[in-house]
């Protein structure tokens, strides 16, 4: 293998063995001026902007620096984006929010012994360092024209109840929202990150504890994060999937399952019939408990290769999903693999697969992506998805659906709530 190689590289050309070092050479050049994780064409120029530091580049394509300097919105940036109609106004997203600014680059150069790469940024309400260099060769104006962030960081935890929708954040920001309104009815924040909004009045943070929403109170402790949740129909009962690998009944605080080496628990979902419940886990497996009956292992489902994040049970099947981006579907009646659905290979950069819903009466199996993608599969014979379409410029945190209203709502890390309604053609 490796001699096979050492061949097949002594045939790369001369030409070829330039462009891999242009290319190392530039990467090495933006990375010493910002580190950034998006870059897109400014007229005939290269902008970038530092995911984490804010420090604006502009580079011609010769490679030289024109202008550098910081001011950006600082908002863990990881896309860029012109808007369609005007070519100097630029989205800017990212993990902690998304913003609308205006670029403007002007020459004031000044006559100078010794060139300068300052840039000077001025985004409206932020105070500007007035004792800048005058001797700046080019400067970039940033004027800021829309910035929504309600949530202050990655958004993790939702929650879908008629036309209802709350999010929760790593910050403890819960927000209540209608299905018909872009701005939220009302805000709670408690002194923890959400993990898992268990209700309208309950939330399960990472640090293991169940909040009253409203009073901000601490009602229980698992000492542990609160992962996942579930609900039976009439809502008595609530099952409650832990970080250290325990499934507990929410009212009584009965153990239900515990999963082997006290693996993660995903995902927890009800039976049918709610005699059972299947819990997803770190562990790559998905186990089948008797719900009455304390750690009473039913079946234990395997074939995904790394950790299964999300479990749906539909009649007659149940269906995974994995960070191996597969969905698998399992039968009832001897819990078998039926089918296995692959996600595309047109789906763009690295991923998992996040979180699953499914509509039998539509056989729509859908799920999200760790980078942002929205996947819906037509039954499970259709091995290709019938969408794949990316809503959110960071990870998938979140996916509710309302079947009745054929509603998807998710929640990234880009601190986005998105409401979508599916249609068929």
């Amino acid at each position: 293998m490796r001699q096979s190689m050492v061949s097949k590289n002594l045939l790369i050309s001369k030409q070829q063995k330039i462009r891999f070092f242009l290319f190392f050479l530039s990467v090495s050049l933006f990375v010493a001026t910002g580190s950034p994780q998006a870059m897109v064409w400014w007229h005939s120029n290269l902008l970038t902007i530092g995911y984490i530091s804010s420090v604006v580049n502009v580079f011609s394509l010769d490679g030289s620096l024109i202008a550098s300097g910081d001011g950006a919105p600082t908002t863990a940036v990881n896309h860029l984006q012109w808007n369609s109609d005007e070519q100097d106004h630029l989205w800017i997203g990212g993990y902690m929010g998304l913003a609308l600014v205006h670029m403007e680059l002007f020459d004031n150069r000044t006559p100078s012994p010794t060139p300068t790469d300052k840039v000077i940024f001025t985004i409206i309400n932020t105070i500007v360092d007035d004792h800048h260099d005058d001797s700046s060769a080019m400067s970039i104006c940033l004027t800021n024209l829309l910035e929504k962030s309600y949530h202050s960081t990655a958004g993790c935890g939702l929650y879908l109840d008629n036309n209802q929708i709350i999010s929760g954040d790593l910050s403890g920001n819960i927000i209540h929202w209608s299905v018909d309104d872009h701005h939220p009815q009302q805000q709670n924040t408690i002194s923890d990150s959400i993990r898992c909004i268990i209700s309208k009045e309950l939330v399960g943070t990472l640090s293991g504890a169940v909040y009253d929403i409203h009073k901000g109170e601490v009602l229980e402790d698992f000492q542990t994060s609160v992962i996942c949740s579930a609900w039976n129909r009439t809502r008595t009962k609530c099952l409650i999937g832990l970080a250290d690998g325990r499934l507990i009944e929410y009212s009584s605080k009965e153990s239900i399952g515990l999963h082997e080496n006290n693996a993660e628990i995903w995902s927890v979902c009800w039976s049918p019939n709610e005699e059972f419940c299947a819990t997803a886990s770190e562990d790559q497996t998905t186990c089948i408990w008797k719900v009455d009956r304390q750690q009473e292992l039913i079946a234990t489902l395997t074939g995904h290769t790394t950790a299964v994040t999300a479990v749906q049970w539909k009649s007659d099947r149940i269906y995974t999903c994995a960070d191996d981006r597969t969905v698998r579907i399992y039968n009832t009646r001897n819990y078998q693999c039926v089918n296995v659905l692959q996600t595309p290979k047109s789906l763009f950069g690295w991923f998992t697969l996040t979180y699953l819903q499914v509509d039998e009466d539509k056989q729509w199996i859908i799920c999200t992506t760790q980078n942002g993608y929205l996947v819906i599969w037509h039954g499970e014979e259709n091995l290709l998805p019938i969408l794949c379409k990316k809503i959110h410029f960071g990870s998938l945190e979140g996916l509710a659906y309302d079947a009745n209203q054929q509603r998807v709502v998710t929640i990234g890390s880009d601190c986005i709530v998105t409401s979508l309604r599916l249609h068929t053609h």
